[in-house]
């Protein structure tokens, strides 16, 4: 699912006859659009706002990590776990770091920059559709606020 406008979300439920469950959906989806974007919404974090690397040796096919005692030593289980909870936190797809600095990181998609602090800023999801309008959503964001 792609992100879209507030209006476009109650015209898609226009048609639905359960107008209690409806406005529901509709504060969701609204509260949603009004966060402050995060890095942790484009990037897996750990609890400082530093992105986390995605473990090597890691089978992300896997449900869960071996626990035997030889696998013990050669994966850090809790580095493995830490990451795929902050990769489940993660709002958008397609979004990628491609510069950082002390003070703020810089996502990009396609050609355009949007500046992103480490903890919050004053830009919101909903601007993000004033520059995109083909942002999908990952399935954590559709589960949470959809």
């Amino acid at each position: 699912m792609n992100l879209i406008s507030m209006t476009d979300f109650v015209l898609d439920l226009d048609s639905n006859e359960h107008w209690d469950e409806d406005f529901s959906k509709c504060v969701k989806y609204a509260t949603f659009l009004k966060q402050p974007l995060t890095l942790g919404m484009f990037e897996p974090i750990d609890d400082q706002g530093n992105i986390l690397k995605e473990p090597e040796g890691w089978n992300w096919f896997s449900i869960d990590p071996c626990r035997c005692p030889t696998c013990k030593s050669k994966y850090d289980i809790s580095a493995l776990e830490a990451y795929k909870k902050a990769k489940d936190k993660v709002l958008f797809k397609g979004f990628y770091i491609s510069r950082e600095s002390e003070h703020f990181f810089t996502v990009e998609k396609g050609v355009i920059f949007i500046q992103v602090q480490k903890k919050s800023t004053k830009a919101t999801v909903e601007k993000l559709l004033k520059h995109w309008s083909d942002i999908e959503l990952t399935e954590s964001a559709i589960k949470k606020f959809i």
